[in-house]
């Protein structure tokens, strides 16, 4: 248990190094992620409407129709989310890496080691974040005009469905992990 100890510091050092890394990535890349939600949650007939359009062209258009402000539409949660899972998941690989090697004597972690700590650390970060990626996603598709808060987004899918509304999607990102 004494490598845990000596463990902590580093593990903690790549939590902020990848939360920060990962937040700074968010924060540039975030229109195109809010666009592809958009297009995601777009009926079928608003698809045929812009079937012929690029990510510049949609992104344009929702300038156009929603302001600039709807390319960030989110992005406070988003970087908390961001910030968030990839501190924790660097911090538990870290952690789960010295555990590996403390436990195997080897400094070098085999294909299937990486696969075990890889997973470990995605499982805890998939518990921990799914609830601030159910607020956002609900928070982006909101009606146009809407004027509702991150937290009232939130709120909303507690009163609807409870802690449970706040995890759906749960399983699907849980298989992703594997």
């Amino acid at each position: 248990a004494e490598y845990m100890g000596t463990a902590l510091f580093p593990s903690m050092a790549r939590a902020i190094s990848g939360a920060l890394g990962g937040a700074l990535a968010m924060a540039v890349t975030y229109p195109l992620s809010n666009a592809s939600i958009k297009l995601s949650t777009e009926s079928a007939a608003e698809l045929r409407a812009h079937a012929d359009e690029n990510v510049l062209a949609t992104l344009a258009r929702m300038v156009r129709d929603e302001g600039v402000d709807s390319l960030y539409a989110g992005l406070e949660s988003a970087l908390l989310g961001t910030f968030l899972a990839e501190g924790i998941f660097y911090f538990w690989f870290s952690l789960a890496r010295s555990r590996w090697r403390g436990a195997t004597g080897s400094d070098a972690l085999t294909p299937l080691g990486n696969l075990v700590v890889s997973c470990q650390a995605a499982v805890v970060n998939v518990f921990c974040t799914t609830p601030i990626w159910v607020v956002n996603n609900r928070y982006i598709t909101r009606p146009q005009g809407s004027s509702k808060s991150l937290l009232r987004a939130a709120r909303d899918i507690y009163d609807e469905d409870g802690v449970a509304g706040l995890y759906r999607g749960l399983g699907p990102s849980l298989l992703l992990v594997s």
